[in-house]
């Protein structure tokens, strides 16, 4: 596996923030460390969200390069961390550009 660098997009399982389970989702990665993987997790939701919480999404402009199909955000509102071996387990689709 390549090595995983700041603006890489993985589909991995991504812990809930309230940690009462996880879902498989892209996620952005923010940083790397020795066990822990720093991501922040994205999102096709946007419009029916309120604005306080839009205004931390950010839209993925270039989808191809990010490996995404749907128009997608990134969600800045809080960073998550990862264990790095759950994203080794997981693949890439792509970067943001």
């Amino acid at each position: 596996m390549a090595s995983m660098k700041p603006m890489d997009i993985y589909v991995a399982e991504i812990p809930f923030e309230d940690g009462t389970g996880s879902k498989i989702r892209p996620a952005l990665i923010i940083g790397v460390r020795h066990s822990q993987v720093l991501v922040f997790k994205i999102t096709t939701k946007f419009e029916d969200k309120s604005a306080s919480v839009q205004a931390h999404r950010y839209k993925i402009i270039d989808l191809n390069t990010a490996g995404l199909y749907k128009q997608s955000y990134v969600d800045v509102a809080s960073q998550i961390d990862v264990p790095f071996s759950v994203l080794q387990k997981s693949r890439k689709t792509g970067k943001l550009s």
